[in-house]
């Protein structure tokens, strides 16, 4: 049986009210000056206050006088939070003194651009509940109200999860990256379904505020553009390479002619990928921190400090060890799959510390589960593994309707890829989650006893037929004649 469209309203907005004001708590209350020290956080504070006062998109701090034009990053962010450093008092917050001033998570203009981002991780729910309703739609076109219970239980896992509450607040670029990539699919979805070409345009226009905000987003091109070629006629999916085409230009062209007038060559984000490539080659394929990266750079330079060979010396430690590099990446893959975003958040010892020292001995039974970091990691992880696991069971089951869903599992598949091949955090993979989210909500919902013993008592309908008339449901004389009808 279908839910109502008001009643379908009315959990929807409670849902989406629940995750607002989640997300609201965590930055006003539990966490309202976060530490800001090292880290990319810092990097984009820094990028975002001196374009706020005149210095166009630099890193280096004011203090020391000294601004770089930087081109490794999408300006998405950054010219994010450089509204909220106009908006709320940043100027007045770090004065150009030597040595410069720490940033502070308290201050009104980060914490501001924290709320924003509470509201963008709202969003992000939503985008999620119109993925996951075109996902069931799709999967059982003859049930139309698994759709809306698909859409609340994904809605719901977001709005509740603790890794996307958590990482609503932290100054990184995931919160406005997430929202874009689940966005354009959940567009590019509702655009297949109905071949409506705006849609697609609309599409093609957000995942490239995707790739403005973080480059690799631009790997879901191709992804979104092999599955026009499968699915749609090839003068659809003509039409449309022409529209994207076109769309990428609109995005990209300002950016090169800014980055051809600020360094004198046409680039898109300079050798960031090319540096990625080399580290995640070499070693253990894992970054190390600044310090450790500068000592690597140099050690390859040469003579040439300013163009270092990354490809070169990678494309070298990949040739002398193959199979070793297959090896690599596997493994680099299964570690950022294998630790959740978010637990570094709750302070203390990890998860997997506080289970070995409970084996070995060293800490009782009831000294783990009333240790104040134990619920919190273990739930996250819970969430972790469990919408991954039941997300793939979805991706099975409706592995008949791969037409439809395709470009979600490409998604994930050549996110996974691309970040195997670069050094790879654990939050790198945190934007494609939600779509593991998805899937496990049609898992859900095929799983759980929606109807319950008094719906299917209540549809149960027994028809005996009079001598010599046929069953009601068109069998036999001798054939049984309950008929369960169920929705």
């Amino acid at each position: 049986m279908a839910m109502s469209k008001r009643t379908e309203a009315t959990w929807l907005a409670g849902i989406l009210a629940v995750a607002l004001a989640a997300r609201v708590i965590l930055v006003t209350v539990v966490d309202p000056g976060p530490p800001l020290k090292g880290g990319d956080g810092p990097f984009y504070l820094t990028v975002a206050q001196n374009l706020a006062n005149g210095y166009g998109l630099s890193s280096g701090q004011l203090a020391t006088y000294k601004t770089d034009p930087i081109i490794t990053i999408g300006p998405l962010y950054p010219i994010y939070l450089s509204v909220f450093y106009v908006a709320f008092g940043g100027y007045v917050t770090h004065p150009i003194i030597d040595p410069p001033v720490p940033f502070k998570g308290g201050d009104a203009w980060i914490r501001s651009a924290r709320l924003g981002q509470a509201v963008i991780g709202t969003l992000t729910v939503a985008a999620v509940y119109a993925l996951a309703k075109q996902v069931a739609a799709s999967a059982e076109p003859e049930k139309p109200g698994w759709r809306a219970r698909a859409g609340l239980v994904a809605a719901g896992i977001m709005a509740l999860d603790p890794r996307f509450i958590v990482e609503t607040s932290a100054v990184y670029t995931e919160t406005l990256l997430t929202f874009f990539i689940i966005a354009a699919l959940s567009i590019y979805l509702a655009a297949h379904l109905r071949s409506d070409a705006r849609l697609y345009a609309l599409a093609w226009l957000i995942l490239g505020l995707a790739a403005m905000t973080r480059p690799s987003a631009l790997a879901l091109y191709p992804v979104l553009l092999l599955h026009m070629w499968i699915a749609r006629p090839h003068a659809q999916a003509l039409e449309q390479s022409i529209i994207l085409a076109g769309m990428l230009a609109l995005i990209l062209t300002p950016w090169l002619v800014r980055n051809y007038l600020a360094l004198g060559k046409l680039t898109m984000f300079g050798d960031a990928a090319a540096s990625h490539f080399w580290l995640g080659a070499i070693r253990n394929g894992e970054w190390q921190g600044l310090d450790d990266f500068m000592r690597q750079q140099l050690a390859i330079a040469g003579g040439d400090p300013n163009n270092p060979p990354y490809l070169q010396v990678a494309l070298t430690v990949i040739a002398q060890h193959p199979l070793g590099f297959v090896q690599l990446l596997g493994l680099k893959l299964a570690r950022a799959y294998l630790q959740p975003m978010g637990t570094v958040f709750f302070s203390g010892p990890s998860l997997k510390e506080l289970t070995l020292d409970t084996v070995a001995g060293r800490m009782s039974l009831a000294a783990l589960v009333s240790h104040a970091a134990f619920w919190p990691k273990l739930i996250i992880y819970i969430t972790h593994f469990g919408t991954i696991v039941l997300g793939v069971i979805g991706m099975w089951h409706i592995r008949r309707a791969w037409r439809d869903t395709l470009p979600l599992i490409l998604a994930v598949v050549v996110t996974s890829v691309t970040y195997a091949l670069l050094t790879i955090i654990p939050r790198y993979l945190f934007p494609i989650m939600p779509v593991f989210v998805v899937f496990a909500a049609g898992t859900i919902v095929r799983l759980w006893p929606w109807h319950g013993p008094a719906r299917a008592a209540s549809t149960l309908r027994v028809r005996v037929p009079l001598p010599g008339q046929e069953p009601a449901h068109g069998g036999t004389a001798g054939d049984d004649p309950l008929r369960v009808q169920g929705g």
